[in-house]
């Protein structure tokens, strides 16, 4: 019977020992799972205010986008009116430029004749 009562009482210590021991366990488990709650947490935000800055930096970049697209257009406008009206002025420097060789013409004509009736005299 005190063999028994000892075997027992062993088997009780034991148990306590194992308890003591798994509840050790468990808080050390539940520290980790805290902290690894903890980080994912910080990490969750982090991706957030990330997330939050590229999108600030795409709209930035859009804006930035739109306002060159609007003055490429603008540009792309004013050399448009500049070529046309490069070419009215290659047209009217034309129209000079036949005018002045026609005038030519007629004062050499002219002066041909005028030498001709100089002779004549």
């Amino acid at each position: 019977e005190a063999t028994a009562i000892q075997a027992v009482q062993v088997l009780k210590d034991q148990v306590a020992k194992k308890e003591a021991e798994f509840q050790k366990s468990e808080m050390e488990l539940r520290t980790q799972l805290r902290s690894l709650v903890d980080s994912l947490e910080v990490q969750k935000a982090q991706h957030r205010d990330t997330e939050a800055t590229a999108a600030s930096a795409l709209a930035a970049t859009q804006s930035k986008l739109d306002d060159a697209l609007g003055e490429a257009l603008t540009l792309q406008e004013q050399l448009k009116a500049s070529k046309a009206e490069t070419n009215g002025l290659k047209e009217s420097l034309a129209e000079a430029e036949h005018r002045y060789a026609k005038l030519a013409t007629e004062a050499e004509a002219a002066m041909a004749r005028e030498a001709e009736e100089s002779k004549l005299r």
